[in-house]
């Protein structure tokens, strides 16, 4: 998989830090090894040289964008609006010359949950095998991130309306059967169409709360379902040889200084060639808007390692002096690690790649008995070698 991520220089926060921490920390040695990430940008910042200094190579590589793919020096709103155009552009030629199966291109601001590539790879896999219909087996484009409620520019997909009206039936129904058995018994009550309007409000309040989070429920328990909306294009997955034969770089070269916003634009090519798909709940979460993860925890950034949290039990396991995995770890990696009490864990090595390897072994580490923690380790050890 390639992966292409499109960084604003100069931004107050640092959001690209907790961006490439985010991906990185969940990832297995063997995920590791298949991936390629890019950080394209237009310029140099303080930022991406403290990314440079970690040597991620080569996992990790910045590409500065060439004249053609930056942003148009004007100060306007159709400036930047044709520059994220552009950025998006480059990223998927980049994609598109590696010859990827898949290209996820992201922004600066966008955090990865706990997994995500193993779960976006399974909802791959559940696409191509037909569970999802001959529609699914030709999908284009996953959105990983899709707003909810949070965000005002969250609009409402017209089949997703139809459901809300369905469910809202479903409690109509029985609300009117039993203002009708309890009218006839005494007919001082309110009649059956006053009691069904009252079941049928109820009902689409209830469905409207219990489908904030991405109408998980409303669509289904799958993870992936064809209703993505146009809004947002923060993390996007798209199936390389079908985008390309589509003719998805014509569509973004040929995209005027005047046109839509970079997800809009996007949402207008790929809706007319099939379903834009989604997961529910999102794998990606905004680093600046509320958004589908309802827990929301900001990444700390890759500089001084990397800090996260275990379970209490975890943590006592980690304190104990004879803990097996830090003792196996230690004889061929060279690591610091301060484990505190509430279970907050801090650890650094001496480069990112090493940090990431050992958060995944020591997470991985918990429920597993010695024999299985010194195979792993092993295959970790066969990676550096």
């Amino acid at each position: 998989m390639f992966i292409a991520i499109n960084a604003v220089p100069n931004r107050t926060e640092r959001y690209l830090s907790q961006t490439l921490g985010s991906l990185l920390r969940s990832l297995s040695p063997e995920e590791v090894e298949g991936l390629r990430i890019e950080i394209l940008s237009d310029s140099a910042s303080e930022e991406l040289h403290s990314i440079s200094m970690h040597s991620l190579e080569p996992l990790v590589h910045v590409v500065y964008n060439p004249v053609g793919r930056q942003t148009p020096p004007a100060k306007s709103t159709e400036s930047w609006r044709q520059g994220s155009v552009l950025h998006y552009l480059h990223a998927m030629e980049r994609c598109f010359a590696r010859v990827a199966e898949h290209c996820l291109v992201l922004d600066d601001d966008t955090l990865a949950s706990e997994g995500w590539l193993s779960e976006a790879l399974k909802d791959i896999r559940q696409l191509e095998s037909g569970e999802y219909g001959v529609e699914g087996k030709r999908w284009m484009i996953l959105k990983l991130f899709q707003p909810v409620w949070g965000n005002q520019r969250q609009s409402w997909n017209g089949d997703n309306v139809l459901l809300l009206m369905a469910m809202g039936l479903f409690g109509a129904i029985p609300c009117s059967l039993m203002g009708w058995l309890v009218h006839s018994q005494c007919s001082l009550t309110p009649s059956y169409g006053f009691w069904g309007l009252v079941g049928f409000l109820a009902s689409l309040y209830a469905c409207w709360v219990a489908g904030k989070v991405n109408l998980e429920w409303m669509i289904g328990d799958a993870a992936v379902h064809p209703h993505g909306t146009c809004h947002m294009a923060q993390a996007n997955l798209f199936h390389r040889e079908r985008a390309q034969s589509a003719g998805f770089l014509e569509h973004l070269k040929n995209h005027s200084i005047h046109g839509p916003f970079i997800d809009l634009s996007i949402c207008e090519f790929f809706l007319g060639k099939g379903p834009m798909w989604t997961t529910s709940p999102s794998l990606f979460q905004h680093g600046g808007l509320k958004t589908s993860l309802p827990n929301k925890v900001l990444l700390g950034e890759l500089k001084g390692g990397l800090s996260f949290e275990v379970a209490l039990s975890a943590a006592q396991r980690l304190l104990d002096v004879d803990c097996f995995i830090l003792d196996r770890l230690g004889k061929d990696f060279a690591y610091e690690l301060c484990v505190g009490q509430n279970g907050r864990v801090w650890l650094s090595a001496p480069t990112a790649r090493e940090t990431v390897l050992l958060l995944q072994a020591i997470r991985r580490s918990f429920g597993m008995s010695n024999v299985q923690i010194e195979a792993m380790v092993g295959k970790m050890v066969g990676l550096f070698s």
